[in-house]
């Protein structure tokens, strides 16, 4: 896994391997996207999405 920061003036953001939508200025985060593994956010830090077995175990790593 690695964290990328970005900063877009805009929030679309697509896969680049399969053109799939990942997050969507007006449609928000596309759980159900193959590519994505999970994300947080700054509001709820300590609560974030896994979707990936293989990292749901570092979980923990990211409480504060």
């Amino acid at each position: 896994m690695q964290i990328i920061e970005l900063e877009l003036s805009h929030y679309d953001l697509y896969s680049p391997a399969t053109g799939e939508l990942i997050c969507g200025e007006e449609s928000g985060y596309n759980e159900e996207a193959k590519s994505l593994m999970g994300y947080w956010i700054g509001e709820v830090f300590t609560e974030p999405l896994i979707k990936d077995e293989s990292i749901q175990s570092l979980s923990g790593f990211f409480s504060l």
